[in-house]
């Protein structure tokens, strides 16, 4: 069974300016707790699998709503960035569920 904590995130968004070929990562304003779910990869979803991630660590994080959250965004959890896998509305919860994983 998964351990759960309640934790400060800090979600991120990759933002060209027009014109410009490489992006800057901007945050997305939070400041509320959100629960933590740390998993192994036998917990993950087979869409948030990836072959080339040998340590199988995975982090779902229950966040309310909050726009232009997607795949692809990036979160910083207890100093380390973790890719956005996917996300998915959580009814019961009343907001959105993050499936992450390290960065590639």
């Amino acid at each position: 069974m998964p351990s759960e904590v309640e934790k400060f995130i800090k979600i991120e968004n990759l933002q060209a300016a027009p014109g410009q070929a490489k992006g800057q990562w901007h945050t997305i304003p939070n400041g509320f707790r959100v629960r933590v779910w740390e998993m192994s990869m036998a917990d993950a979803v087979a869409g948030d699998s990836d072959a080339s991630d040998s340590s199988g660590k995975r982090f779902i994080f229950h966040i309310g709503h909050l726009p232009h959250v997607a795949r692809g965004s990036r979160v910083t959890y207890l100093g380390t960035k973790l890719s956005v896998l996917s996300v998915s509305d959580s009814t019961r919860l009343l907001g959105l569920e993050l499936r992450c994983g390290p960065l590639t």
